[in-house]
């Protein structure tokens, strides 16, 4: 290992910042291994080479597994900005080669995720003017058929788990709970899960994503809570609370982006799930450079929104 530190400036190889990003994030080498398809050996000697390189250990190593050093926090957090800013760049500059034209058809779940997309078809719109922009929002099983059957190019989706998708995600949001202002737990500034015995549940559609982390983790709680009303409106959830028919779960976003008067939006303790908005399109499908553009568009929006304007 260098032995004069950070005296003089490292050299990085993509390469091994991407072997180093994937290990601290399997939490091990064996499973970083797996991922990039390659020997434990060869994962550790790049490891090695990039810890010389930087002239510091970047990982203590013990029987759980791995543990990152102050430095090894700091390279794995700039490496994530460096890998991301190069494989948008690889993006944009294979959709401007393809040249983009002709018409986009993308899907949208109920649960609002066309509204989270805002922003990145405003700028596709910008960047790709003569591209026809076709937006269809459905049940989110619905959008999926429709997008492994090659009826859309791709879809915005929450947390997909159909092995015909592949899947981009782009941004994750904590669940919050609301709680009319006539409600005790208004008084409280968290809720845990616990704290949700007795009372109604306002929930989302039959088959939503966010349903199925509700009551799934209310039931590892030991809460059978009794299901009021069920909707495929966001606004209708928001006032439903509001009149204290029960208490509504939202991600933290759609909770506060349009907080009714009369409903307190609180974070929830102890509820491991997370929202996922992603992008997801059929794995088999072969992406045309419009669809190719799209993904490179929303990714740049959503991972480096201060740099949008200058993408251009």
């Amino acid at each position: 290992m260098n032995p004069i530190g950070f005296a003089r400036r490292p050299n990085f190889e993509f390469r091994h910042l991407r072997v180093f990003a994937e290990v601290v994030r399997h939490g091990g080498f064996t499973r970083a291994a797996e991922v990039i398809h390659a020997t434990q050996s060869t994962v550790s000697k790049v490891i090695s080479q990039l810890e010389n390189e930087v002239g510091r250990p970047l990982l203590r190593r013990h029987r759980r597994g791995i543990e990152l050093t102050r430095v090894g926090e700091l390279v794995y957090r700039r490496a994530q900005v460096m890998l991301a800013q190069r494989d948008l760049l690889a993006d944009e500059l294979h959709a401007l080669a393809g040249n983009p034209q002709d018409t986009l058809k993308l899907g949208f779940s109920r649960m609002e995720t066309s509204t989270f997309f805002g922003r990145a078809l405003a700028e596709f719109r910008r960047r790709y003017p003569d591209v026809e922009i076709s937006i269809s929002v459905e049940a989110e099983s619905q959008i999926v058929r429709r997008v492994l059957k090659g009826d859309l190019d791709l879809a915005g989706l929450v947390s997909p788990r159909d092995p015909g998708l592949e899947v981009l995600e782009l941004q994750r949001e904590p669940v919050f709970v609301l709680v009319s202002r006539e409600n005790p737990l208004a008084l409280r500034s968290r809720i845990s899960v616990g704290d949700l015995k007795n009372q109604q549940l306002v929930l989302f559609e039959e088959k939503s994503q966010l349903n199925e982390m509700v009551v799934g983790a209310l039931a590892q709680a030991g809460i059978l809570a009794p299901v009021a009303i069920k909707t495929t409106q966001v606004g209708l959830i928001h006032e439903l609370v509001a009149e204290n028919i029960g208490i509504g779960f939202l991600p933290r976003a759609l909770a506060l982006n349009r907080l009714h008067p009369m409903v307190v939006a609180l974070p929830l303790e102890g509820f491991e799930p997370q929202w996922s908005y992603t992008l997801a399109w059929a794995r088999a499908a072969r992406l045309s450079p419009t669809a190719r553009a799209w993904i490179a568009v929303a990714r740049a929006v959503h991972a480096f929104p201060e740099m949008v304007g200058d993408l251009k």
